[in-house]
Order: C-alpha cells, then sequence, then structure tokens
C-alpha cells in the first residue's frame, strides 16, 4: 500500500512522461548495404555524429583519474588524449558518479571517483580535454552512473552506499543485507541524472551513457532477479528508467543517449541444460524470457535511448575465457542479431528517426571476425578497449595489416581499475607506446640467457633500443609461452600472441639485432664477461617439492605435470588438489566437468582469505555447485597409493566452506581441534612452491660479474606473465 503522506517529489505523476517524442531526421549509415574490405574505416554518422571509423573505446573506470572532490586530473587529459591519437572513433569514459546528496556525499568517497559538478572549474577543465580529444578526430560519451552498488564487505565504497532495489539480498556475493531504496530517494536520483546530463553537455560531450548494467541500481531496478517489489512508484522493471530518461531530457533536451544493459535473459536459452554446471548462470532463471527482454528495450527506444551497449555480466562470462567448451560459437553475434532483427520486424527508429545503433563488447584478435560480425548485421560498432591497452596503434597496425600485439583477454587492466589504480596490461607494459630511447653507450653488446617469455621480450625490446643481443637458450626451440593455460581455453588468444613474439624475433634476428643461440647452454665459467655490457638471466624457477611420506609415489604429481598432459588424468576418477592459488581451483573445476571425483586441500589461511574477494569468491561457489569437496584448514600428514590422510580442524568441517569463508572475513575465530581424516584417491595432484633458478646468476655475482647482472622470469600461467614482461621491460628499458 502506498505511503498516503507523499511529499511533492514524491507524487510523481508518471503520466507526465507519457508525452510523444518529436522524431528529427539526420543522414544515418546503412549497415546492409556494405561489404567491402574496409569497411570496419569507413566512417559514417550516427544521429547529428560524424564517426571516422566503427571503433568504439569503453572505459571501465575513472577512479585513478580524478583528485579527491571528482575533478579530472592531467591523468585523465592525457589518458583520453592518448586513447584519442590511438584512432578510435568514439570514446565512452569511465564514468560520471550519480547518487543522491551527490555533492555532500563527496568529500566521505574513499576512492577518486569522477564528478560532473556544474561549477566553472570542473565544467571548464572537461572542457579542455574535449577540445583535445576532437583535434584527434574522436568523439566522446559521458558515462553516468549511479552511486549505489552492492559488493563484498571489504569493499567500503559499497558499504556507504548498500541500497538495493528491494529487501533481497545481495545475489551474486556473499550474503550480505540492503536497504531498500525509497520512493523519494529514486526520484531525486533521477533528479539528479538529469542535472549531470546537462553538466555533461554544458562541458561539451558529444552525448551521455546511462550505465543500467546489473551491477547498480538501474541495472537492479530492470531485473527480476532483484526488483521485487509489490508497492510504491517503481515496481514495474521498466519505471526508474523511465524517469531517469524523463529527467534527462526534461534538464539536457534532445541529446544522444547511449544505454548500457545487461543480457542475461538471453544466455539461459544460449546455455540450455549446462547452465547448471555453472554457478555464476544460475541466477538467470528468475531473468525475463528473450521476449520480455525485448519489450523491454522497445520501450526504453521510445524514452529516447538512440543505442545500446549490450553486456552479459562480468558474474555471467567471468568462466567463459576459462571454459570454452560452454560457449557456442559466435554467441555473442547470435545474440545481437537477434536483437536487430527484431528492432527491423519493428521498423524501430530511434528519436532522429535513425536506425538503433548496437556497440558489441565482445573483443575480437583479427580484422575478419570484426567485420564478419559488422556485416552479418550482428553489431554496428565495435570495442576495441582491451586491444587499444595491449597495443595503442593497434587500429592503424590492423589497417595497415601490419604486425600488433594481441590482446589475450587476461582481464588484468580490468583487475587493475577495479583496485583503483594504475592501468596494466599483461602483454604490453609501455601502454600508449612511449618510444624507447636509443642507446649511446659504446659496449652495446648484451647477453640473454632463456628464451622464454621474459628473455625473449627483453632482447625484443633491447633491440629496439639499438642493443646487439645474443639470446641464449638451452634447448633446441624457444619455449612455449603460456603453455600452461591452454587446458583452460587460452590455446588460440596465446598461440597469437606466441606469433607475435617469434614475428618480432624474426624481425630483428634477420636485421643482425639478435644472435639466436638455440641449443646454447650459457655457463658462468666460459663467459668472456668484457665483451656484454650487461647479462641478463631469465632462466625460469625450480620446485619445492613436497616432504611427507609418499609424495615420491607414482600416483603423486605436480600440478605442472597434469597441465602439460591431459592424459595424466584421463584414467583417474578421485582426484585430490593441494591448492595454493587461483591455478588449483581452475583446475578443479575442469576436472569436475570432465565427471571427475574432486577433493580439494586448501591448508594455508592467506590463501583461504584471498578467496573471499572477488573472482575467486565465484570459483568457490562454483566447486560447491560441481559438489567438489572442500577442506579448508587442512593439513597432509602422508600419501599411500589409494588414500591421503589429513589432519584437519574438526569444528570447521561442520560447516560447509561458504560458511567459514565468511566466518574469516568477519574475523571470527576458532578453536582448532585436529583429527585424522583418510580421502580416497586415485592420483593426488600439488601446487608446489616456486622459486627463482638462481643459480647461473650467483655464479656470474661470485665470478665478478656484478655490475650490470639482472635475473628475470618464473612465468608459467597467464596471471605470472605480467610481472615477467614488466620486469623484461623495465630492465630493458634502464638498461
Amino acid at each position: 500500500m502506498k505511503n498516503k503522506k507523499l511529499t511533492p517529489s514524491e507524487n510523481f505523476d508518471f503520466s507526465q512522461i507519457k508525452s510523444g517524442l518529436v522524431k528529427k531526421t539526420s543522414k544515418n549509415f546503412d549497415f546492409s548495404q556494405k561489404s567491402a574490405e574496409n569497411y570496419l574505416f569507413e566512417d559514417f554518422e550516427f544521429n547529428n555524429l560524424k564517426l571516422k571509423n566503427h571503433f568504439v573505446f569503453n572505459n571501465f573506470s575513472d577512479n585513478f583519474l580524478c583528485d579527491n572532490f571528482g575533478n579530472p586530473t592531467e591523468k585523465y587529459k592525457e589518458f583520453y588524449t592518448n586513447i584519442a591519437k590511438g584512432d578510435v572513433s568514439l570514446i565512452l569514459t569511465g564514468g560520471s558518479y550519480v547518487g543522491t546528496k551527490r555533492t555532500k556525499n563527496i568529500s566521505k568517497l574513499p576512492k577518486k571517483f569522477a564528478i560532473l559538478s556544474g561549477n566553472k572549474k570542473n565544467i571548464s577543465t572537461f572542457q579542455n580535454i574535449i577540445k583535445e580529444v576532437h583535434v584527434s578526430g574522436a568523439k566522446i560519451f559521458m558515462t553516468l552512473k549511479p552511486i549505489f552498488g552492492r559488493g563484498d564487505l571489504e569493499n567500503k565504497f559499497l558499504n556507504i552506499f548498500n541500497y538495493s532495489a528491494s529487501f533481497g539480498r545481495n545475489f551474486y556475493d556473499a550474503k550480505m543485507p540492503c536497504i531498500r531504496l525509497s520512493d523519494g530517494k529514486c526520484n531525486e536520483l533521477a533528479e539528479n541524472f538529469g542535472e549531470s546530463a546537462s553538466h555533461a553537455i554544458g562541458a561539451g560531450f558529444d552525448g551521455i551513457v546511462v550505465d543500467g548494467t546489473l551491477f547498480n541500481i538501474i541495472g537492479e531496478f530492470s531485473s527480476k532477479e532483484f526488483n521485487r517489489r509489490n508497492f510504491g512508484y517503481y515496481t514495474e522493471q521498466f519505471d526508474l528508467s523511465s524517469r531517469i530518461l524523463h529527467e534527462i531530457k526534461k534538464s539536457a533536451g534532445e541529446i544522444n543517449i547511449l544505454y548500457k544493459f545487461t543480457l542475461s535473459s538471453f544466455l539461459k536459452g544460449v546455455y540450455g541444460v549446462d547452465i547448471a554446471k555453472l554457478h555464476t548462470l544460475k541466477g538467470i532463471k528468475k531473468s525475463d524470457s528473450k521476449e520480455k527482454t525485448f519489450e523491454l528495450l522497445e520501450k526504453l527506444v521510445d524514452f529516447g535511448v538512440d543505442g545500446f551497449i549490450f553486456e552479459f555480466g562480468t558474474y555471467e562470462t567471468s568462466f567463459l575465457n576459462d571454459f570454452s567448451q560452454f560457449m557456442q560459437e559466435n554467441l555473442f553475434a547470435q545474440i545481437y542479431k537477434e536483437i536487430k532483427d527484431y528492432f527491423n520486424s519493428k521498423n524501430l527508429k530511434n528519436k532522429f528517426g535513425n536506425n538503433i545503433l548496437i556497440i558489441s563488447t565482445d573483443n575480437f584478435n583479427s580484422s575478419n571476425s570484426a567485420q564478419n560480425n559488422l556485416l552479418q548485421n550482428s553489431s554496428d560498432m565495435i570495442n576495441v578497449t582491451k586491444q587499444i591497452y595491449s597495443d595503442n596503434n593497434f587500429i592503424r597496425k590492423l589497417k595497415s595489416k601490419s604486425s600488433y600485439v594481441p590482446c589475450i583477454k587476461c582481464s588484468k587492466c580490468n583487475e587493475q581499475f577495479e583496485k583503483f589504480d594504475e592501468l596494466a596490461c599483461t602483454v604490453n607494459p609501455n601502454i600508449f607506446g612511449k618510444k624507447l630511447p636509443k642507446t649511446n653507450r659504446e659496449n652495446k653488446s648484451v647477453a640473454v640467457v632463456g628464451a622464454g617469455i621474459a628473455g625473449i621480450n627483453c632482447a625484443i625490446w633491447l633491440a629496439m633500443r639499438g642493443f646487439q643481443v645474443e639470446l641464449f637458450e638451452k634447448n633446441k626451440t624457444i619455449n612455449k609461452i603460456g603453455k600452461l593455460s591452454e587446458i583452460f581455453g587460452y590455446d588460440e588468444l596465446m598461440c597469437e600472441y606466441n606469433k607475435y613474439l617469434e614475428n618480432q624475433l624474426n624481425k630483428f634476428t634477420k636485421s643482425g639485432n639478435i644472435k639466436l643461440m638455440l641449443g646454447s647452454e650459457f655457463f658462468a665459467e666460459n663467459t668472456n664477461q668484457k665483451s656484454y655490457c650487461s647479462i641478463v638471466v631469465a632462466t625460469g624457477f625450480h620446485e619445492k617439492y613436497l616432504n611427507v611420506s609418499g609424495a615420491v609415489l607414482s600416483n603423486v604429481k605436480s600440478i605442472y605435470d597434469v597441465l602439460n598432459s591431459n592424459s595424466t588424468v584421463a584414467s583417474k576418477k578421485n582426484i585430490v588438489i593441494l591448492a595454493r592459488s587461483e591455478l588449483s581451483l581452475k583446475l578443479a573445476i575442469y576436472l569436475l566437468t570432465q565427471n571427475k571425483k574432486v577433493s580439494l586441500i586448501i591448508s594455508k589461511s592467506e590463501f583461504l582469505f584471498k578467496m573471499s574477494n572477488g573472482k575467486l569468491t565465484y570459483y568457490l561457489k562454483a566447486l560447491k555447485d560441481l559438489h567438489a569437496s572442500v577442506y579448508p584448514f587442512a593439513r597432509v600428514k602422508r600419501i599411500e597409493e589409494d588414500f591421503v590422510e589429513l589432519k584437519i580442524n574438526g569444528k570447521l568441517k561442520k560447516e560447509n566452506f561458504d560458511t567459514i569463508i565468511l566466518n574469516n572475513r568477519a574475523n571470527i575465530r576458532y578453536n582448532y581441534e585436529t583429527r585424522a581424516k583418510n580421502i580416497e584417491l586415485d592420483l593426488f595432484v600439488y601446487e608446489p612452491e616456486l622459486y627463482s633458478n638462481n643459480r647461473l646468476y650467483y655464479e656470474l655475482a661470485k665470478a665478478g660479474f656484478a655490475g650490470e647482472l639482472y635475473m628475470i622470469g618464473n612465468a608459467l600461467t597467464v596471471s605470472d606473465m605480467e610481472n615477467d614482461i614488466k620486469n623484461a621491460f623495465y630492465v630493458a628499458k634502464n638498461l
């Protein structure tokens, strides 16, 4: 029942929104008529904007680019001007945060969130940045994000604004209560959206993006999983969005509006029975059907949306790269095409009388896949955010058919933004392509020992600086990069990165800057030290083997042995894994999907704490749904042919591991009770501790070559690669 004592603001008349929209006409690109090879690079018009190609940069966040009051800094300017110089056509910012009592709460924000405050200095700063972006020929939209949200208990920002569309609990993360957003707060939020849109246009932005994805309050109101209201003005899924769009039109006029929308309802139909295998997909059982989603999108267009950026949600897609067997071929393209076909069948036009723009969020690594996406009428523009991080000149190189650094979809860039930290890319620490200075040394001879990922990268960057590099590798072939990630579906992506490195290596080998010495082991005692100005040791790692009874048995394997040979687990049914990192969790989930019985032992408390946050939480939930046996705070006592004996905490065993993780996060202490338990096994897999292969390094130091001696490299997986490449880069840059 509605509150009878409503304020004028709360007593909003929704009939105001139901007025007809004035249609304008503007030349619009006919996407269906093009089939030329260079279609990706041709200009077209979107409403009143002339766009120079079909590439979009969609930033994750602007958090570390702003000061404590939400104003853009020099970093902000440098970031977006560098993106524009990369020849992208359309830039979507990381966002200005919109909430209630926005100005009052700025000082309380724990991080540097962007704010369109409307004061002269704030607007003037944005105006200068936008002018620089326009000089490079790009257009830029400001993303408006509602400041409310949900998240784990460690996230202070979400604790401050812990609201929800309903009285329901947090659906994805650990269970936690949420405060229902009142009608009055919803009205205030909508009005502030209108105010922020007005400021954005006043600053010179070419349009705005309304962020309505599933992780914020607008997404909650648009989703059946969350919006369970049965009273008040915002009971229907469309109500809050319509009010926000109405306020934007009232305050800012007829402006270009893109809308970020989560298509979780499509995933249920796509995955079918396989949806039950992954926890991250289970929640969509309460979502609307595809037909209902079509109707919701149509309503959004009626109320002023000109185009969509469709997302499938981090929680729904976090496993897609890892477990490719769950994903149908061309999954995203098929879904985009269904939506476009629906729009065409309804002859749906935006408020300017043009076709509805659809921006793909699926990154690609070849021009063919991008062209096919467009030419098959799946989407109208392609997102290249991650590709630009991996190579700022990606678009130009793609057009000229030159070699570029391919993105491996490791999501390191996403993670860095989520941590409100500096931007990072696994395959490119030199983001935005600052040129390395040529060396002015007299002695330009350098020895690099080890042709793995660190050694090859270091050799290439040294060659770029004009050094003469001798690259030693004791094996007869260069090491395969990222081989341990192939089991998780990265093989195609890593293969492309391998090809890129090999091409670069061949290029500098032919030019004489790199001399590749395969089958040549480098010994300290045989080194003519005076012939090198520096030696870089990139010889990898050693494993520290298990020191428990039975560890030398044939049924005990290192996780790296297992990942190097799938046949190791082919005939095994009961597998026990001693886990130290995310790699073991991934292996466990993979084996469970192959109908193996898996027991997971987690002995290190710091790893348990790590699993309380972020992506690891979803791995734990997936393990639970796939019926893994998990033993936290357990220690391996001995290993026999057919069982492993554990020392475990008796009290903790009475609770499931989800609850244990929650209790750890709340710092609840337990009294440990030790008892033994035997677990049946066919194979015991352990993740060993690693330490650097430093024999050569210390031999060289002992022999007196310690002036310019560096030791880098021990990457085994994609998650390790970033440090190896970064270290290789900084050694080469500063030599």
